[in-house]
């Protein structure tokens, strides 16, 4: 602009009104008393005045009220930011001229920018970004922001460069503390309430999708404590950032466990169902792994039919949930006790050798040998057991199912025309 107003005053009136009629910018030009020597367009328009009129008066008359900084602006040479009367906001920039004539005297060029927009915009982005951040801020879910950063020894480690405080309040920590921390560190606090194995396959499942820059959405547990607090947690990638949303997903959780224990009970007696049993059965059964061992009992009700059809299906369903009630006090706490159907029960008691077994199948008969009092009537219903042992007799659940089915039907048969039954009576062991 300094190249452009050394040569003003030397232009021709072709060249003037060409380069003054196509900017956009207001120009203004003064001479060394500040007179007005000069408008193009813009300026005509931003002071309600032609150039015929305003030349060769004082600025200051052009101006009026309002315009300090243009003056403060050609006492220093420096730039300024004013706003007019109407709400306009104005960079005004000052270039010298320096004389070439005759006279030799120097002028000054004042060229005005209207700048409203670009504030308006840059405001509103302002704006936005705070509305964005008080979002964040206030908001129910925990947000963490993670970056790979550069660590002492050259490598990238994926950090915490952000997290707001519901993300604190979520991970049972404050959100301050976590910023600076590895990513490791907000895994290890989201999955506090979970079983080591299952932390760590959040973590693979974490550390996947991490390489592969992809999404992961996977539930957790953060705390044990009062029934367990769950988290959803989403994890996305955000160009290099990676973007981590925790919401508490605890009731909701609750209510498909509920689900999944009412799909999986046996709605009369409160065992588990035949799909309940072979569920938490087999995962019992795998959690022992290779060194696991233990029994599984299957019990079948000795003239339960006969009870049912003399004496109605009230007393048979009440014969039903006592035996189940004899089942649970019988057994151990952390055995698992199901009902197929009918009259049969089963159960898997692990961790027993063949003595604890054989012990805990005799003192089942013996409490189911007991008589029913129904409606004031003692009715017997004695019941048959057969013991497979895990892995001695099979190493899946399916087999030791099959093996001790068959052994119970033996001990079924041994007592059929028997007429009085004892304990080791009821009781077969699969060969």
């Amino acid at each position: 602009m300094g190249d452009f107003g050394a040569k003003i005053i030397e232009f021709s009136p072709l060249p003037y009104q060409a380069v003054f009629q196509n900017m956009q910018d207001a120009v203004i030009v003064v001479d060394e008393r500040r007179r007005i020597i000069g408008l193009n367009p813009s300026a005509e328009r931003l002071l309600f005045v032609t150039e015929a009129q305003a030349l060769r008066q004082p600025l200051h008359s052009q101006l009026g009220e309002g315009w300090a900084e243009v003056f403060a602006a050609l006492d220093s040479g420096r730039s300024k930011r004013m706003v007019t009367k109407f709400g306009n906001v104005l960079h005004v920039q000052v270039s010298v001229i320096k004389g070439s004539g005759s006279s030799g005297s120097d002028c000054q060029l004042l060229m005005f920018r209207d700048v409203s927009d670009v504030e308006k915009a840059h405001s509103e982005v302002q704006n936005s970004e705070k509305m964005l951040q008080t979002i964040i801020d206030h908001s129910a879910n925990g947000i963490v922001r993670l970056r790979w950063l550069q660590t002492q020894d050259n490598k990238k480690q994926l950090r915490t460069i952000f997290a707001n405080a519901a993300a604190g309040h979520a991970l049972d920590v404050d959100a301050k503390l976590m910023v600076g921390k590895g990513a490791g560190h907000m895994l290890k606090l989201a999955t506090a309430g979970m079983e080591p194995s299952a932390a760590r396959d959040v973590q693979e499942q974490f550390k996947a999708a991490i390489a592969a820059c992809k999404s992961l959405d996977i539930d957790v547990m953060q705390s044990d404590s009062g029934g367990g607090r769950w988290l959803r947690m989403i994890c996305e990638p955000v160009g290099q950032d990676y973007a981590v949303t925790f919401v508490e997903t605890t009731h909701r959780k609750a209510i498909e466990m509920e689900m999944e224990t009412n799909a999986a009970e046996d709605s009369l007696t409160g065992v588990l169902n035949r799909r309940g049993f072979e569920s938490y059965a087999a995962k019992r059964l795998a959690k022992g792994g290779d060194e696991g061992y233990g029994a599984l009992l299957f019990i079948d009700l000795n003239g339960f039919k006969q009870i049912n059809d003399q004496h109605g299906h009230d007393a048979g369903d009440a014969i039903l949930k006592l035996a189940a009630q004899r089942l649970g006090k019988a057994l151990r706490g952390d055995d698992i006790i199901g009902r197929p159907g009918g009259d049969e029960f089963v159960a898997l008691v692990p961790d027993a050798d063949e003595n604890i077994a054989g012990n805990l199948a005799v003192r089942l008969t013996e409490a189911l040998e007991q008589p029913y009092v129904i409606d004031g009537r003692a009715l017997n219903c004695p019941a048959s057991i057969g013991m497979a042992m895990y892995p001695k007799n099979a190493k899946t659940l399916t087999g030791l199912l099959r093996e001790a089915d068959q052994a119970m039907y033996r001990a079924k048969a041994r007592t059929r025309d028997m007429g009085r039954t004892g304990s080791n009576d009821l009781l077969e062991k699969a060969v």
